[in-house]
Order: C-alpha cells, then sequence, then structure tokens
C-alpha cells in the first residue's frame, strides 16, 4: 500500500534536517501550558480533599488559571485547524 505523499515527505525532511528550533519552539508553546495546568488543577484537587483548612477562596484563582492554562494549547490547536 503506497504512503501519502504528505507522509512521504515529512520522512524525507525529518530524515534529512531533523527537528528545528521552530519545531521545539511550537511543541513548547502547546505543552508547557497545558502541563503547568494540569499540574496545578493537580494542586487544586489535592488542596480540597486534603486541607479543608484553606479557604476556597483562596483556591479559586489556582483553579481559573490552571483550567484557562489547560484550555489555551485546544483552543489554538483548534484555531489553527479550521
Amino acid at each position: 500500500m503506497p504512503e501519502p505523499d504528505k507522509d512521504k515527505l515529512f520522512k524525507i525532511a525529518m530524515a534529512k534536517d531533523g527537528l528545528q528550533a521552530a519545531d521545539w519552539a511550537y511543541y513548547a508553546l502547546l505543552f508547557l501550558p497545558l502541563v503547568t495546568g494540569i499540574v496545578g488543577f493537580y494542586f487544586w484537587g489535592k488542596a480540597i480533599l486534603f486541607y479543608p483548612a484553606i479557604p476556597e477562596q483562596r483556591l479559586k484563582p489556582l483553579l481559573y488559571v490552571s483550567c484557562v492554562l489547560m484550555g489555551v494549547p485546544v483552543a489554538g490547536e483548534f484555531w489553527r485547524r479550521k
């Protein structure tokens, strides 16, 4: 079964050049906010469940920022591919 031209060109380019700085920057901008949001959401959940002495008002900004950080890469990819 023949490969599509796009996949073939991608394999040739990767074999020739490897990952360029622009590729690293793209993946960093894509995954760093997502990972940071997931870690923030983890800390928010841990604080809510195991430390009830912390007032909820102090934890709301962490929840909001975590949700935004997780949503930005998803929205960016959606916007880029539409």
